[in-house]
């Protein structure tokens, strides 16, 4: 016999011997751990973070708000411009494939169209990016323009006189 059934075979005569050591009252369980939280929390309550701290905290989190919501927007910029080149890119190789295939330079005509196909593909990754970044940028302006938290700066302001 291996020890694997063995060990099998003794849990499985444990739990017939002792059934109440491995059955588990859910609400017994819930109702001791919601005594322990309350006397935790009796027994230290949560500390009440000081006026001035408070605020730099909030005027920390708006700024980072607002230099999240700048960069988001550069990104979008430099996302777009990408795109735009990549445009530019196959506009100038479809006109000089054109020119190859009047002049008959086949070649060279084979080369560009390899340049059309890789800057198709960089033009489809650009765009997707650019989509994925708008949407970023859309999302930081979203977050700035919902911080709630400029009442509560004007109070701690008022409170702290400045």
């Amino acid at each position: 016999m291996s020890e694997h059934s063995y060990f099998q075979l003794a849990a499985n005569e444990l739990i017939k011997a002792r059934p109440q050591d491995f059955t588990i009252n859910i609400a017994e369980v819930e109702a001791k751990s919601a005594a322990v939280r309350k006397q935790r929390l009796k027994d230290s309550p949560p500390k009440q973070t000081p006026p001035r701290r408070e605020l730099e905290q909030l005027l920390a989190k708006r700024y980072q708000l607002g230099q999240d919501t700048i960069h988001s927007k550069t990104r979008v910029t430099n996302d777009t411009d990408s795109v735009r080149h990549c445009e530019k890119l196959i506009d100038g190789y479809l006109k000089a494939k054109k020119a190859c295939v009047a002049s008959q330079l086949l070649g060279q005509e084979r080369f560009l169209e390899s340049r059309l196909v890789a800057t198709e593909s960089e033009l489809k990754d650009a765009q997707a990016k650019s989509k994925d970044s708008l949407r970023n940028h859309q999302a930081c302006v979203q977050a700035l323009s919902s911080f709630d938290g400029a009442d509560r700066i004007a109070e701690l302001q008022a409170e702290l006189g400045l």
